[in-house]
Formats: C-alpha cells, sequence, structure tokens
C-alpha cells in the first residue's frame, strides 16, 4: 500500500505553509518592482539628461566656431569693400589708364586707400611680384622705412600670386561697363591670414587691372593690392569681451593635441599657418543642473506611489490571506470547538489506515449523556459551553497521542494512533469517563454534570477500512448506551457480522439519548 505524506499536526492551520506565497512576500516584490521602476526611470532621464547635455556642448561650440568664422568673415569683407571703393575710385580709374609710376601710385591708390581704412599696412606689388608702394600706419618710436624693411613683401608676393594662377581661383567673366559691381570684385579676391611681426594678420589681396571693355582676368600675374589687419591684443580682447572667446589665443604650426575649440587658419597658398583656441561656454551643466532635481522630483514620487500601491497591496493580500487560511481551516475544523471535522479526521484515519496491519490504532466513538437535558434547561449557550469543554478535555487526555474530532451535535470520535491493548484502551477510558463528568460551570452560580458513553473499535481486529471501523466503533457505542450509559464498550472482532445485526431500535435509542 502507498504511504502518504506525514500529516500537519493537531491545530495547526492549513494553508500557511511555506509553499504559499504571503501577503509580505508580495508586499516585497512590489517594493522590488518600484525599485526597479525607480532605477530604470531615472537612469533613463539621466541618460536623457547626458545626451541633452552633450547636445547643448556641441550646438553651444558649433554655435561659437560658426560666430568666430563670420566675424573674421566680416571683417575680411570690409577690407575688401575699402579695397574695392579705392580701386573704382575716378581718380584711380584714371591713373590706370596712363603708365603707372610710384608717385602716382602712392597718391592715386594709397592714399586714398588710407583715407577711408585705419589698416596697418597696404602693399601694392606689381605685376613679377615687386613692391610698388607701401602705405603703413607707422607706430610711436618707428620710421616708414624701418616697418617696410621689418616686412616681407617678396614673401607676400609669392603666395599671393601662386594663389591668383592656382587652377582652383575663380575666374568668372565679369560683366561689361567700366566699373565692375562689388559682387565681382569679391570673387576676384583672395583672403588669408599670415604672421605678420609676429603677430597674426588677416590678408585681403584684390587684383588691380584696367581693361576696356572689362573682360575676364588673365592668366597673367596681375597687380595686387595686398591689405593687412593686425591681429593684436586689442583685437582679442574684443573677440572675449562682446562676442565670449575667453581665453582667445593664435598659436603658429599645428596642434600637438586635437581639441574641439581650435580652429585652423591657412594662408594664399592653403598652407597651415596656425590655430585658434578659446575657452567655450559649456551649457551643458546647467542643463544638468536643471534636470537633476526633475529626476530627483521624479523618482521621489515614484517612490511614494510605490510605497502607497505597495502597502494597498500588501494589506489586501494579508486580507486575502488570512480569509484564505479561515476559509480553510473552517474547512477542515469544527467552527464551536476548534476540532477537527468529520471530513478532517476521516483524512487523518486514512493515513493510520495506510500503516495497517502493521501498526495497529483504536478508533473511539464517543456520544454526551444527559447533553439534551442542558440544551433544553439552560439554552444553546450554555450547551456550547459544554461542548467547548469537553472537547478541551478530550484533547487534554489524549493530547500527542492521536487526534480527536467533532463530527456533529454531541459526537465525537477519538483517533489512538499505536494503541491495540485493551488494558491500556480501558485506563484511558476511564480516565475519559471520569474527567467527562466532572462539573461544568457556564456561569458563577451554576454548573451541570454530564457523561459520556465510548464505543472502542481495534485495528485490525475490527475492520481495516474506514467504513467497518467507525461502524464497529458505533456498534460498540450502541451497547454502551444500552449498558446504562456512561461507560464504555469494546468492538466485536467481526465487524461485518455485528454490523449486519444492528437493529433499527439501536439506532433509535441513539437519537433518543
Amino acid at each position: 500500500m502507498t504511504k502518504r505524506q506525514a500529516h500537519p499536526d493537531r491545530g495547526s492551520i492549513p494553508g500557511s505553509g511555506s509553499g504559499t506565497v504571503s501577503g509580505r512576500q508580495i508586499t516585497m516584490w512590489v517594493y522590488g518592482l518600484a525599485a526597479l521602476l525607480i532605477v530604470l526611470s531615472s537612469g533613463a532621464l539621466t541618460l536623457i539628461a547626458q545626451f541633452a547635455w552633450r547636445a547643448a556642448d556641441r550646438h553651444a561650440l558649433e554655435t561659437a566656431q560658426t560666430r568666430f568664422l563670420d566675424t573674421v568673415e566680416d571683417q575680411y569683407w570690409e577690407i575688401a569693400r575699402h579695397q574695392m571703393i579705392a580701386i573704382q575710385n575716378q581718380d584711380v580709374q584714371e591713373v590706370l589708364k596712363g603708365p603707372m609710376d610710384r608717385s602716382a601710385v602712392t597718391t592715386s591708390i594709397l592714399n586714398r586707400f588710407k583715407a577711408i581704412s585705419d589698416l596697418e599696412r597696404t602693399y601694392l606689388m606689381e605685376e613679377n611680384g615687386d613692391l610698388m608702394a607701401l602705405s603703413e600706419t607707422v607706430d610711436q618710436g618707428r620710421t616708414g622705412s624701418e616697418a617696410a624693411e621689418r616686412s616681407d613683401p617678396e614673401k607676400l608676393s609669392e603666395l599671393f600670386t601662386a594663389a591668383f594662377r592656382s587652377p582652383s581661383f575663380p575666374r568668372r567673366d565679369r560683366p561689361q561697363g567700366p566699373f565692375p559691381p562689388p559682387r565681382a570684385m569679391f570673387d576676384a579676391s583672395i583672403a588669408a591670414l599670415a604672421v605678420i611681426d609676429g603677430n597674426p594678420a588677416l590678408l585681403s589681396a584684390v587684383p588691380v587691372e584696367m581693361e576696356t571693355p572689362l573682360t575676364a582676368l588673365s592668366d597673367a600675374n596681375p597687380r595686387l593690392l595686398v591689405s593687412v589687419y593686425s591681429l593684436g591684443e586689442a583685437w582679442f580682447q574684443s573677440m572675449s569681451d562682446h562676442y565670449g572667446f575667453r581665453d582667445l589665443t593664435f598659436t603658429e604650426g599645428a596642434p600637438g593635441r586635437e581639441h574641439p575649440t581650435q580652429l585652423r587658419a591657412y594662408g594664399p597658398d592653403g598652407s597651415l599657418v596656425g590655430y585658434f583656441q578659446w575657452d567655450h561656454s559649456k551649457p551643458g551643466l546647467r542643463v544638468w543642473m536643471r534636470a537633476l532635481p526633475l529626476i530627483v522630483i521624479l523618482a521621489v514620487l515614484i517612490a511614494a506611489i510605490s510605497v502607497i500601491v505597495a502597502r494597498r497591496i500588501g494589506r489586501l493580500s494579508s486580507t486575502l490571506e488570512q480569509s484564505e487560511r479561515r476559509n480553510h481551516y473552517f474547512a477542515h475544523h469544527d467552527s464551536l470547538t476548534g476540532l477537527p471535522n468529520r471530513h478532517h479526521f476521516s483524512d487523518r484515519l486514512a493515513y493510520a489506515l495506510d500503516g495497517l496491519p502493521d501498526n495497529g490504532f483504536a478508533v473511539i466513538a464517543c456520544d454526551l449523556d444527559k447533553f439534551k437535558p442542558v440544551n433544553d434547561t439552560h439554552g444553546h449557550e450554555a450547551g456550547d459551553i459544554v461542548l467547548r469543554v469537553t472537547a478541551s478535555r478530550l484533547q487534554d487526555i489524549i493530547s500527542d497521542k492521536g487526534v480527536v474530532g467533532r463530527i456533529g451535535g454531541d459526537e465525537f470520535v477519538l483517533l489512538l494512533l499505536h494503541h491495540r491493548d485493551q488494558a491500556e484502551l480501558q485506563a484511558i477510558a476511564d480516565k475519559i469517563l471520569a474527567t467527562v463528568a466532572k462539573p461544568i460551570k457556564f456561569n458563577p452560580e451554576q454548573s451541570v454534570s454530564i457523561g459520556i458513553s465510548l464505543g472502542i473499535a481495534l485495528a485490525p481486529d475490527s475492520g481495516m477500512s474506514e467504513k467497518h471501523l467507525i461502524r464497529a466503533a458505533d456498534t460498540a457505542l450502541y451497547l454502551a448506551k444500552d449498558a446504562g450509559r456512561n461507560t464504555y464498550a469494546f468492538a466485536h472482532t467481526e465487524p461485518d457480522t455485528a454490523i449486519d445485526r444492528r437493529s433499527e431500535t439501536d439506532r433509535r435509542a441513539k437519537r433518543s439519548g
């Protein structure tokens, strides 16, 4: 016969074992999910804030670079505009029509240019690259000849001549007419950067030609008007104060290490002259500082909502769990006495039957004597007290030796495990009779005394099934009732024959008792 698993101890609440999920566990799961949600949401917001931080820094850098290039380009165009105005002057055009000499050029072109511009230095170079004339704002303590000696017109001539002769230089057809429009002159000019006297300088070169009618620039070297705008300390300070280029510097040569704020500067021939670098603003930190409180507030809000939801779910789970335990308990126990009911007792008896024939046991059917008059005389409340006290007394006697169950009304049934000796069972029966017969108080002034009749059936002697054992114990109980009540009787060893001979008179006697 297959052995069953060990049954829960008497008095335990079914459904409360480790196999069930408690409300506390569900609450902890909710807290865990809430914590995970906080981490994921905070991480996502942090990641978004970092992306916004980097995007803001990148946008600020790109804006600064564009602003820097626009500022330098505006300066180039201003120089070219002054050059164009000087060349398009009518007096200058008259000089260009005839043979050009140094005096005429200085008087017409350079003086005209000097009158409308405050540039430090302007060169007029012949077609062969020789310096035809020089106009220079002379610093205090330095003569014009000394300044000219310190310049490098030959180098500039080589650079710009090579640039104008380069195939990449635009050679657009200029419109007919005595004076070309500004856009045509701009297209025919070159802007670059060079180091003059140790300082970076913006250079603008335009061809000085007069052709009638005006046609495309020839491939021959043109006369060049080259203007120099030195980027001195005042220019760097202005870029810092007005445009926000903090700590702007210029360094000759290639940078040793690449940096986002580096802007390379090239000469007329396309060679690298140096690079500008500055400490650009980083608004991304401000974005992060604005986003951080929002992240914290959202995390706190999610945490608060999660705590509230977790508590509600925890309380609901605990209530459902308690209700389930209660329902499970009362489905297997008598609600008045707390003893196992018929279903639970049958389950326990089935476990005991699995041990037969090796492990014998006894089943005792119990029926209270003189219990009906208690209900009729003192009411059902007194009857309930009697039932509860009797159940407690039976449990104290049986203890861990077996199981006490209530199967209805004033009927109890006992399962005594590992008891097969009649003498031992007689001693237990005598103790039950004596204990149950003691007075029971149901209020301070009143008490009642009842008796109990017992029918004892031994397994396997009286049967090896629940049906036969219960019938045998029931039959023995009738014998005890017939013997005068408040006594006990043993069942016959041939349960089937004894049960078949039980009469309807016996059943009526039990109901009337």
